[in-house]
């Protein structure tokens, strides 16, 4: 054993956590890399868990991979804590990301991996979780700082992990002050042995109270349209609504976009595969219905992807939300009103291209061509066809659905809070715009103009 006095770990990991890149890395941090926040130090009392070798070298190894896992996870690479004891530690995100530094021609880790004593590799998944752990407290904390004071919105999404084991994802939507604009963060990973409205609600309740966020500052929610979530009595939103009165539900209006192009589609699409084999794939290649029906599907996603792209803008307010709605409907409408031109010119004329490429000859589905010579109608060529049949149909539909899914977007409360930017106010009529202001938030407005 080597006489080298042992460093502190707090002192060390303080000199990793305090370093201007990863402060700057942690200011940067946003909720859509998935990335996990939050850090603290450990206490003297953690040090002969994180350092139990007296060699200076093997303490200034583990500054090296706390500040690389630091680096690391600032830069949205999620480091999965170790949990399940049948699974090697050679497999974990942790080892993986050691390994990454030392292909990156890092020998002195590569020397330590190799040849360091076995007892303090700090690599074991005790040591592991703990750094994942002081990273993500730290992190955290920054996020729980900013978001101080501030008026917030939560929004929330269930998935399983590898081990099928249900958790919430949570993030956080306020207005930072610092760089005074909206932000977003995500939180936190919290395990749930229920999906019931009441308990992801308790969940989200219990996480608002234990780092001292107020009920009265959050003002808005956002889930998916699962039943346990949107139920007026019994999901979830009506349960934070109790506590946190000024917290209105809103249904993910990207989700709700998504939504509305499948369903849509679904209902006038043709050549649906039946099984995933090569056989089933040829054929489906082969048919005429399929081919145009892809067009078409293809060209209206294209129709909606700026507006998808817009709507996860971190900084988006409901204004700009509007007038990307009301954009998107208005695209709709100049290709309902040039729908023979469109569909001639660009939709039918890829289809017709892509066609003489397999070899398939142009063809209506055999129980359309019936039923049209049943009512005595004259059967039209299949370019006519598609798009009086198809594609007419399927723009309507997709017009209603944006209509009726995003409708949330111009609530009351929403159409009132986009008059306020000042360069919308001064267009307005002052005294019927507090009015209205008055009726709704009473509450949050300031004495003068209650």
């Amino acid at each position: 054993m080597s006489n080298v006095k042992r460093p502190n770990t707090k002192t060390l990991l303080s000199y990793n956590f305090s370093s201007k890149k990863i402060r700057s890395d942690a200011e940067n941090l946003t909720p859509s890399t998935n990335t996990p926040v939050a850090i603290t130090i450990p206490t003297n009392d953690d040090a002969s868990t994180l350092l139990s070798s007296s060699d200076l070298e093997n303490s200034v190894q583990l500054n090296d991979e706390v500040n690389f896992s630091s680096s690391t996870v600032a830069a949205a690479n999620f480091i999965r804590t170790y949990k399940d004891p049948s699974v090697s530690i050679l497999s974990s995100n942790f080892i993986a990301f050691l390994k990454q530094l030392i292909d990156a021609g890092d020998e002195i880790l590569r020397q330590h991996i190799e040849r360091g004593p076995k007892d303090a590799l700090y690599t074991s998944p005790l040591i592991q979780n703990e750094i994942t752990d002081c990273i993500h407290k730290y992190i955290l904390n920054e996020i729980l700082h900013r978001a101080e004071n501030c008026l917030l919105s939560i929004f929330v999404d269930e998935t399983p992990d590898t081990y099928t084991a249900e958790q919430l994802s949570l993030s956080l939507r306020y207005y930072d002050k610092k760089i005074n604009n909206i932000r977003e963060d995500f939180l936190t990973f919290t395990e749930t042995v229920l999906c019931t409205g009441e308990t992801i609600a308790n969940i989200i309740l219990d996480y608002l109270t234990t780092h001292n966020l107020p009920y009265d500052n959050c003002v808005g929610q956002a889930y998916d349209g699962g039943s346990n979530m949107t139920g007026i009595y019994q999901g979830c939103q009506a349960f934070i609504k109790q506590k946190c009165p000024d917290a209105e539900y809103y249904h993910c209006s990207n989700h709700y976009l998504n939504l509305t192009l499948v369903n849509s589609c679904n209902k006038f699409r043709y050549g649906t595969l039946k099984d995933s084999t090569a056989e089933s794939w040829y054929h489906a290649i082969i048919n005429f219905q399929h081919i145009i029906s892809t067009c078409i599907s293809c060209f209206l996603l294209s129709e909606i992807i700026p507006t998808s792209r817009l709507l996860q803008t971190e900084t988006l307010d409901f204004s700009s939300a509007n007038r990307c709605v009301d954009d998107l409907l208005d695209t709709l409408d100049q290709r309902k009103q040039q729908a023979q031109d469109y569909v001639h010119n660009v939709i039918y004329s890829h289809a017709d291209a892509l066609r003489k490429e397999l070899f398939v000859t142009p063809s209506i589905p055999s129980h359309s061509t019936l039923a049209m010579r049943k009512q005595n109608m004259s059967v039209c060529d299949p370019e006519m066809f598609y798009c009086d049949y198809v594609y007419l149909p399927c723009l309507d539909e997709l017009v209603n659905n944006v209509k009726s899914r995003l409708s949330g977007l111009k609530g009351e409360r929403i159409v009132l809070l986009s008059k306020l930017p000042p360069e919308v106010i001064i267009n307005e009529k002052l005294f019927e715009l507090t009015k209205h202001l008055l009726k709704q938030f009473a509450s949050r407005l300031l004495s003068p103009l209650q």
